[in-house]
């Protein structure tokens, strides 16, 4: 087997590794493969073809445009309705503390 297109697999793993002679003199868990069999979908054959499409996946162009000139239309009120009881300043307001931490927190 020439060393070019020769590869690694470890079998318990089945990881593929490239070929070296000190690794396989080591290794009892190696075992030396031709390129065909550590990458298939390499060498996958031209008479194979994909798949074809059981639905149609096609779109009516004038049905598209349709869709995108149309504004999206909401209730009346209902930005109204989302944005009631936010605060006016546009974000969070935080109250100062009153207390200090550990003093007097705790009654007992």
């Amino acid at each position: 087997m020439d060393k070019d297109k020769a590869f690694l697999r470890q079998r318990s793993t089945g990881r593929i590794y490239g070929f070296n002679e000190k690794v396989l003199e080591h290794g009892t868990d190696m075992e030396v493969v031709t390129a065909e069999i550590a990458f298939p979908e390499k060498f996958k054959p031209a008479s194979r073809k994909a798949r074809k499409v059981k639905v149609d996946t096609s779109t009516d162009e004038k049905a598209v445009e349709e869709a995108v000139k149309e504004p999206v239309k909401q209730p009346e009120g209902l930005e109204e309705e989302a944005s009631r009881n936010l605060p006016l300043t546009g974000g969070l307001t935080v109250e100062p503390a009153t207390k200090e931490f550990g003093k007097g927190s705790r009654k007992g």
